[in-house]
């Protein structure tokens, strides 16, 4: 193939060729070219393949750029939420002269309602356990303990989500750069 590929004819070799030679020589390069004309075919087709699997990438990418970014803002909202709830707690501390709360299991005394039902809950779980619950002076306060719970697990559940989202659009960063090494390798 790489003589005839490389070949020169000049006047003298298509003297010396018979009439059957040529027209296998001129049926082998209609066959090279019908063979490139379908490879350039093929290549384009594939091309196009390749371009629309980075546009629908580029698309994922953006949607879980913009899912992670959504994550990442709801966490900073709920931080913010529970720095302003602390901070709201933190003013409740020093209550007016004579409304100290009295814990019922010791002889201790607290300035909140949050602060008392913090210690029993803390110091006298297993009495609690025992009688069921806590009486009127710290009903509120289960409340309030439940809700701060409830958002740090919330809190968990959206760092875990933007982290997931940041791996899955990672992954997507480095398919959609695969993809256009081999359109630049199709190219080339």
């Amino acid at each position: 193939m790489d003589n005839i590929t490389y070949a020169r004819f000049s006047r003298e070799d298509l003297d010396a060729t018979s009439d059957d030679a040529l027209v296998k020589v001129v049926r082998l390069a209609q066959l090279s070219m019908e063979f490139l004309c379908s490879m350039c075919a093929s290549s384009q087709h594939l091309l196009q393949g390749l371009m629309e699997k980075v546009r629908d990438q580029q698309i994922q990418l953006k949607t879980v750029e913009a899912k992670g970014r959504g994550l990442q803002q709801q966490r900073r909202d709920v931080g913010a939420r529970q720095r302003r709830r602390s901070q709201g707690r933190d003013s409740e501390k020093a209550p007016p002269a004579g409304s100290t709360r009295r814990c019922l299991y010791c002889p201790k005394r607290f300035s909140s309602d949050q602060y008392l039902h913090e210690h029993i809950v803390r110091r006298h779980g297993e009495a609690l356990k025992g009688a069921g619950g806590t009486s009127g002076s710290g009903a509120g306060g289960g409340d309030a303990a439940a809700a701060q719970a409830q958002q740090q697990q919330q809190q968990q559940q959206a760092a875990t989500a933007a982290a997931a989202a940041a791996e899955v659009a990672e992954a997507l960063r480095n398919a959609t750069t695969n993809l256009q090494d081999q359109l630049q390798a199709v190219h080339s």
